[in-house]
C-alpha cells in the first residue's frame, strides 16, 4: 500500500508543478483537468505527507531514547505516546480514503430493490429489505428518500428505488448488491 501511496503522492506533485506550467496556463481545458486531478488527490496525498513527517517524528524520538542526555530521553518518553498515536489516527484515515478510493468520499447514493421470482412473497421479502435499509440508514442519521416504487395489494414492493444522503453512505453500502434468497413459511400460505 505504500507504493502506492508513494505513487499518488508523487503524481499530486508532479500535478503541482503542472498548475505553474506556462504551457499549462495558456490551455485553459488542460489547465481545468490538471486541477481536477489534483483536487482529487489533494487529501489523500496530504495525509500521507503528515504520516511521512510523524514517522520520522517517531524515529528522530527513538533516537533521543539512546542519548546519554537524561533530559533528552524524558522528552522522547513524553512525546512517542502522542506522535504513535497520532500516526495511528493518520494511518486509519488513510485507510478510510483509500479502501473504497475516491468513491468512498461521496456522500449520497442510490439503491435499488425489485422482487424476484416468487410473486407475492417476493414482493414481501422485498418490503423487508425496503425496511431494512431504511431503518439502518436512519440510524446512521442518514436521510432516506424514496425516489419511486412499485406497490402490491398485499403491502409489498415489484420494485421500490432509495436515496441515502449522508456521510459515508457510499463507503457502507458499496458491497451491498446481488440476489437475496431467504426459505420461510409465507405469510400469503393458509396456516
Amino acid at each position: 500500500m505504500r507504493d502506492t501511496l508513494e505513487e499518488k503522492l508523487a503524481r499530486y506533485q508532479e500535478l503541482e508543478r503542472l498548475m505553474t506550467d506556462p504551457e499549462v496556463l495558456a490551455d485553459s481545458q488542460r489547465l481545468a483537468e490538471v486541477a481536477r486531478e489534483h483536487g482529487m488527490l489533494a487529501r489523500l496525498a496530504t495525509k500521507y505527507q503528515t504520516f511521512k513527517r510523524l514517522t520520522d517524528e517517531i524515529a528522530q524520538a527513538n533516537t533521543m531514547l539512546q542519548s546519554s542526555d537524561p533530559e533528552e530521553r524524558e522528552l522522547a518518553e513524553l512525546e512517542l505516546p502522542e506522535l504513535k498515536e497520532r500516526r495511528e489516527a493518520v494511518w486509519n484515515d488513510l485507510l478510510d480514503l483509500t479502501v473504497g478510493g475516491e468513491d468512498a468520499a461521496r456522500r449520497r447514493c442510490v439503491m435499488e430493490i425489485r422482487a424476484g421470482t416468487g410473486g407475492d412473497e417476493a414482493a414481501l421479502f422485498a418490503r423487508d429489505l425496503y425496511e431494512m435499509y431504511r431503518r439502518f440508514g436512519e440510524s446512521q442519521g442518514w436521510k432516506v428518500e424514496v425516489m419511486g416504487a412499485n406497490a402490491t395489494e398485499l403491502g409489498g414492493f415489484k420494485e421500490i428505488t432509495l436515496a441515502f444522503t449522508g456521510e459515508g453512505t457510499y463507503r457502507m453500502l458499496q458491497y451491498e448488491s446481488g440476489g437475496h434468497r431467504v426459505q420461510r413459511v409465507p405469510e400469503t400460505e393458509a396456516q
